[in-house]
């Protein structure tokens, strides 16, 4: 059980909302943040990207898989190459330890 002399409304037992804006907060010279954004600010730049292109893949899946699913949409006719561990001729993980063994 919480101690009601620590209860004062913080989240945090033992720190009084009075003494966060009394609190020094350091930060570095203005020109080392300048160079970390420099450096930071393509990264989420492609991580925003990458967040896009993700959600545009959901949304195609998401429209596409009950298509698929009921057969309005037919595959039958198209070329689909696969990669060869997506092949029915290739080795199975079960083909390749009884053929070591």
């Amino acid at each position: 059980m919480i101690k009601a002399e620590f209860a004062n409304g913080a989240n945090v037992l033992h720190l009084k909302p009075d003494l966060v804006g009394k609190q020094r907060i350091l930060f570095p010279p203005k020109d080392l943040r300048e160079q970390f954004a420099d450096l930071a600010k393509p990264i989420y730049q492609e991580a925003g990207a990458l967040e896009d292109a993700n959600d545009l893949l959901a949304q195609t899946r998401d429209l596409l898989l009950p298509r698929l699913i009921s057969g309005k949409l037919s595959v039958e006719d198209l070329d689909i190459q696969f990669p060869p561990s997506m092949r029915d001729d290739s080795p199975k993980p079960d083909q390749n330890l009884e053929s070591k063994t």
